[in-house]
């Protein structure tokens, strides 16, 4: 039997109101159950995200460079990483720009 309909015919069923008292009336076991499901999907995605968390790798404060100080690891002079080659002088042959048509 599915599940949701089990739940349903639980939530429908017919009670006579004159045998409840205002003061009496309950969620019951379904109430219970379902309250009891939500504590235990929230415990359980407070986990996981706990151990996503652990997973990062931020950098130590040592690591991480301050405002005014140069980049000195990996980059040269004008503060362009080292691999990086400079092709503004329009070098290349029959790009854009380079005059030939």
């Amino acid at each position: 039997m599915n599940l949701g309909v089990y739940v349903g015919s639980l939530l429908t069923q017919d009670v006579d109101p004159g045998s409840l008292a205002p003061h009496t009336v309950s969620p019951g076991a379904v109430g219970f159950i379902l309250f009891a499901g939500l504590g235990l999907a929230t415990f359980l995605l407070w986990k996981s995200m706990n151990r996503q968390l652990k997973k990062i790798d931020l950098p130590r404060e040592s690591e991480v460079p301050r405002a005014g100080e140069p980049e000195s690891v990996g980059a040269d002079a004008s503060g362009q990483p080292a691999d990086v080659i400079d092709l503004s002088d329009n070098g290349a042959v029959g790009g854009p720009g380079s005059g030939e048509r």
